[in-house]
This record gives C-alpha cells, sequence and structure tokens, in this order.
C-alpha cells in the first residue's frame, strides 16, 4: 500500500474589498479544515497543510485548545474531537469562554 500524500488545503484569499472580515478567524476556520474528524496531527504537519508559517501555526493550534475546538494529547499532538459542526459547536464553545462587560 502507498502512503497517501500529505492533504493540502486551499489558502484563504483576503481582499482589499472585504473590510469587514477577521483574518485570524479565516486562519482559524482554515486550520480547522486541516483536520478530518478525529484525525490526531502534529504541528508540523498541520503546518505544511495550511502554509501558515511554524509561529501562527502554533499559536493558533494553542488558541483552539484554549477554545475546546481541539483537544492536545500527551505525545504532543493536535485533534480535532468528532464531528464538530462548525457554526453551532464552534458558537458555543466560545460563548461559554467569553465573560460579558
Amino acid at each position: 500500500m502507498r502512503p497517501t500524500e500529505p492533504r493540502a488545503i486551499a489558502r484563504p484569499s483576503f481582499t482589499a474589498k472585504d473590510r469587514y472580515l477577521v483574518q485570524a478567524v479565516v486562519r482559524s476556520v482554515w486550520l480547522l479544515r486541516a483536520f478530518e474528524p478525529g484525525e490526531e496531527l502534529r504541528a508540523s504537519e498541520v503546518h505544511r497543510r495550511c502554509g501558515l508559517s511554524r509561529s501562527m501555526t502554533f499559536r493558533l493550534l494553542h488558541t483552539l485548545v484554549h477554545c475546546d475546538l481541539l483537544e492536545r494529547t500527551e505525545r504532543l499532538t493536535f485533534i480535532r474531537p468528532g464531528t464538530i459542526s462548525p457554526a453551532l459547536d464552534a458558537g458555543k464553545a466560545i460563548a461559554s469562554r467569553v465573560r460579558p462587560g
């Protein structure tokens, strides 16, 4: 059996016309799409799939773990838990971390 090629994902585009677009959110969603549900990846593999800098990749991974959208394993890999409905589950996870006022 031949090993599969690393899966690359399409890089999001940012245009001057879309001034309301929050690049950090787009990059975070883009990074989440690098994972198949339940797939376990090292930060270096996420970096290769997304093409972001290593530091940006790590900061986004760290933030997504903090928001309970990814889990960090004992083997220093990251895993996207189960099947996430990004619109529903991401909103719930972020809302639970945000405190008004």
